[in-house]
Formats: structure tokens, sequence, C-alpha cells
């Protein structure tokens, strides 16, 4: 009797288990057809996480793991992918990238953030939240794009407008300015709306490149952020892409003290360093309050393509908005940055090398 109602009892977790995991699963669909059951993704703390081994495998890159070091290379054509379970950072062809979150081991499945997918092999990517559905989309191509006959037919329906969106920094604190942009067809007109109802026109800065910007509000609550674009072409044709979780809203960091010796602080917080920056990014940090924090930007180690300089808030934080759409994919860029108070006490110069993707 009392093994029977063991049984009973572990049939009841095991119901009560399976359903808490269908309610946190996702479907996931690679170029218009739906991945196999097992294979679905799952929302981890509020980000949006996909199977990384079947997912790579469909868009044509071949997955290895390495157990004793919990270590993941994926290869696509030319295009090299590493990372390891539990870390933040990934490189792709050598190029750091931070995750949104790190990989993990789940189900016996390597797990990764969403954004990933399509940062490492330039997927398009799309988390529709109504629907609780993931649709991932190869034709938009990327760093190696697919050959055409190697992508299944997709419905005329799923035809993209839009290709992609992304946000600088990815990490915003209130009173920082995101910089959002979205890459689609030319010669449309944008309208960016945020999660909290906010809508912003976004402008067509070069062909089929958008942008528009959003201040973080001073009172803000800390957290992930969905970004929505609508955009609309002259002969009526309309797209509407959601990217979940495009960037996070966190808490003002405490100011930095004066470091022995009488130097400043000096933190840049984004962009990582060696990171590809798309054309339109920040540049934001900390130091002392109320500092004059100075910056240079170099173009293929000679070229000066910015110089300018600005005072840091009340709690340290400054930010620096840069152009670099007038520059050649794959330019290499070198960052200088000073800061200085009113009693002439200076921070050591940081330089940091960055591509223009």
């Amino acid at each position: 009797m009392k093994r029977w109602k063991g049984l009973f009892l572990a049939g009841i977790l095991l119901c009560g288990l399976s359903a808490k995991a269908q309610t946190n699963s996702i479907s996931l669909n690679v170029d218009g057809q739906p991945l196999l059951a097992g294979q679905s993704a799952m929302m981890q703390g509020g980000r949006v996480m996909v199977p990384m081994r079947p997912i790579f495998q469909h868009l044509g890159a071949t997955v290895v793991y390495d157990p004793g070091t919990r270590s993941i290379d994926a290869q696509r054509g030319k295009t090299e992918i590493s990372l390891m379970v539990g870390s933040l950072t990934a490189t792709v062809n050598g190029n750091p990238q931070t995750l949104d979150a790190p990989a993990e081991m789940m189900n016996g499945q390597i797990f990764v953030p969403l954004r990933f997918v399509s940062e490492a092999l330039g997927a398009d990517v799309r988390w529709i939240a109504s629907t609780k559905t993931v649709d991932i989309l190869s034709r938009t191509g990327g760093p190696e794009a697919l050959s055409p006959s190697s992508v299944p037919e997709i419905p005329q329906s799923a035809s993209r407008l839009i290709h992609r969106i992304s946000a600088y920094p990815a990490l915003a604190m209130p009173g920082q300015t995101v910089t959002i942009t979205m890459n689609g067809k030319t010669g449309g007109t944008a309208l960016l709306t945020l999660a909290n109802g906010r809508q912003i026109n976004m402008q067509e800065m070069s062909p089929g490149h958008y942008s528009g910007t959003y201040l973080v509000p001073a009172n803000s609550p800390q957290g992930a952020i969905d970004v929505t674009v609508n955009l609309a072409l002259p002969n009526g044709q309309t797209d509407t892409m959601t990217t979940g979780n495009a960037f996070s809203i966190q808490q003002t960091a405490q100011p930095l003290s004066t470091l022995p010796g009488g130097m400043l602080p000096l933190e840049v917080i984004s962009p990582n360093p060696a990171a590809n920056v798309s054309a339109l990014f920040d540049v934001t940090g900390q130091t002392t309050p109320g500092a004059v924090v100075r910056i240079r930007l170099l173009a293929n180690h000679k070229d000066e393509v910015y110089n300018s300089q600005t005072v840091a808030d009340n709690q340290g934080n400054f930010h620096f908005p840069i152009d670099a759409s007038n520059l050649h994919h794959n330019t290499h860029l070198i960052l200088f940055l000073t800061s200085e108070n009113g009693s002439g006490q200076t921070s050591k110069e940081i330089r940091m090398e960055l591509t223009r993707q």
C-alpha cells in the first residue's frame, strides 16, 4: 500500500513539474519550421534562452562541446564561435562579445540568450510575446550567409522588411541615452515603441539604416526593456519586429572615490574593450562627479573623427553619442579618454581599440 501511495505522490509531482515546464516553454521556429519536441526555447530570468546546438546546426554550423572544460566551439564557413557554460563572454572570429546572460546547461542541452544567435550568425531573430513564439530566419544573411539551396522555403507571409534591431548600450543607467538602430528596407517610415508605451520616430541615417534615441528617465525602474519597430514603405508594405530584452536599465552605480596618489578614477561601462560597434553607439562610463571628461576617436590609427568633452553628472556618470555612419565597415578605431576635476587632478588615460561593424 505504501508503495502505491509513493508512486501516486510521485506521479502528482511529475505532473506538476511537467505543467510548470509547459508554462515556461516557448515555441521555436527556424526558417519557418518548428524544431522537434524537447528543443523549445525557455524563459529564464526574464530573458529568452534557446537551445544552441539544434539552431546552429539548422543554420549550417557545426557545434562541438567539450564536457571537460565546458566549452563550446561552433563554425559556419569562415565564422568561428567559442563560449563556455556559465560565462558571459563569447568570441566571434576572435572578437569578444558580451552575452545578455551566461550560457547554461539545462535538460542536457546548452541554452544561450536569443540575441546571441543574431550577433553570432547574423540571423533575423524575433520574439513574439503574444504567442510566446521565437522565429529565427537565416535569409537576412549575416557574417556567412547560407546559400539559397540550403535554406528551406519560407512562406510568403514570412517575408521581412525589417532585418535587425539593436540597442547601445545594452546596460543603461537613468540619465543615459540609449540608441536603438534598425536595419531594413530603404525609403520607409519607422516608428519605435518601447515596452513602457513610449513612441519615438526613427530617422533613416543612411540607406536602410534607421536610428532613434531614448533618454532613460531619472525615475526608471530597473529591468529589461522590449523594443518594437514598425516600418512602412511608400508602396503600402509594412512590417513589425519586436526584440525582447533589447536593453536593460540598471540602478545608478555609486560615485567612485579619488584613487591613492590623487589620481581621478575613470571607468568605461560601454562599449566593451575590442568590441564591434555599430554606426551609432554611445561611450558611457563613470568618474568623479563634476569632472570634465575628454574623448578622442581615431580611425585607422591616424584620422581624428571625433573630439569632444562633457561634464560628469552629480553621480559621476557621463556619455558621448558617437556617429560613425560615415566610416567604412571593419574600420579600426582607437578611443582615448581622460578626466580632470576643478583642482587639476587628472585620471590615467584610457585607450580602447574598437571595430566599426
